[in-house]
């Protein structure tokens, strides 16, 4: 009889309710691994059927509030006992926390109820299941004033009441969920705003200069308007970063060759020919440790029998690019620039 008036569509959320198959994401995360078994309202794992009217969102807890006002007038509007429905009332702000014994206060007509009541509990209650023995006492009130109000008609109605609360809560975590504006649900736009808050602490020695204006818009009117320019505001503040970035690596991978020098030593004697003091002269090379302060030192040195025997000979040439070397030197056997050593390089 409570829900010989509903819809069939939430006639149909009530039999999946109260068997507990409600599309919470507990159902949804064993059907779809995607989906996280968590409250989309307040985080808690294990979203089950139970915890639609648990919550401890504040957004729920004032749709609970609001709707428990509406389930009071509707008790005045049908002469409920008032000790009844201060019971009830505060049993529905404890939010299942309470027990009605507690709540009832030692009243000692009301004992009974309150016991049977806890045996049910607030799953119960919440669902449209209430006690004979409520019925009872508000029958009883009823027979003492005038009215027009049937016990039957009084007891159906408070479960629809009931349902309608519940009801109201699942709508609340749905449009949590599901509602949409400018393309994206609640909870997209509240990881948006959280974006563009990490973003705009940037420092601005992480963009290039040319990148820095993003960091002098009006954010008031961003964070005020359409959600497509915080994307777009979001991707190129991640572009600005990512040039900086890689700036920085090709400037800290340019390669620094070390600068090579020739140092001739004269093992002649001085009554040796011209032509045989050139044959004999050794040529050595020397690698000055990537010393970029002595890039422009050339170190010469020769015996003191050959600085008298013959003319200083010409300082020698400073080699900077590595395509030089094997046009002074031969390469030798295996090492840069020979043809194993290519071969090598072009396998790596």
């Amino acid at each position: 009889k409570a829900v010989k008036n509903f819809p069939p569509m939430f006639t149909s959320w009530i039999a999946k309710h109260v068997s507990h198959f409600c599309g919470t994401n507990r159902q949804l995360s064993r059907m779809d691994g995607s989906v996280k078994n968590i409250c989309p309202s307040c985080g808690r794992p294990n979203e089950s059927t139970s915890h639609i009217t648990r919550c401890s969102d504040p957004g729920r807890l004032a749709s609970l509030r609001a709707a428990v006002e509406e389930l009071s007038d509707w008790m005045e509007d049908n002469d409920t006992d008032p000790y009844l429905q201060h019971f009830i009332e505060e049993y529905l702000l404890g939010h299942g926390e309470l027990n009605m014994y507690d709540v009832i206060d030692g009243h000692p007509e009301h004992i009974e109820f309150a016991e049977i009541h806890d045996t049910l509990g607030w799953d119960n209650f919440v669902e449209g299941r209430i006690s004979r023995r409520l019925v009872y006492l508000q029958a009883q009130y009823l027979s003492t004033i005038h009215t027009f109000v049937q016990p039957s008609t009084w007891a159906s109605g408070l479960m629809r009441q009931l349902l309608l609360l519940t009801h109201q809560q699942w709508l609340y975590r749905n449009c949590t969920v599901h509602y949409k504006a400018d393309g994206r649900s609640l909870p997209q736009h509240e990881r948006i705003l959280q974006k563009v808050t990490q973003l705009l602490q940037t420092d601005e020695d992480d963009l290039l200069p040319e990148d820095r204006e993003l960091l002098q818009i009006d954010f008031v009117q961003l964070a005020d308007g359409p959600t497509i320019d915080q994307e777009r505001w979001i991707a190129s503040m991640k572009s600005a970063i990512v040039a900086r970035r890689v700036f920085r690596a090709r400037r800290s991978r340019r390669a620094r060759i070390p600068n090579l020098r020739i140092r001739r030593r004269s093992t002649i004697s001085s009554t040796d020919s011209p032509s045989s003091s050139a044959a004999d002269t050794e040529m050595d090379v020397e690698s000055d440790k990537y010393d970029e302060d002595n890039d422009d030192s050339v170190e010469s040195s020769s015996s003191d029998a050959v600085d008298n025997s013959r003319d200083a000979s010409p300082p020698a040439p400073v080699l900077r690019f590595r395509q030089y070397i094997t046009s002074y030197f031969p390469p030798r056997r295996d090492s840069e620039g020979s043809i194993r050593f290519r071969r090598r390089r072009r396998r790596s």
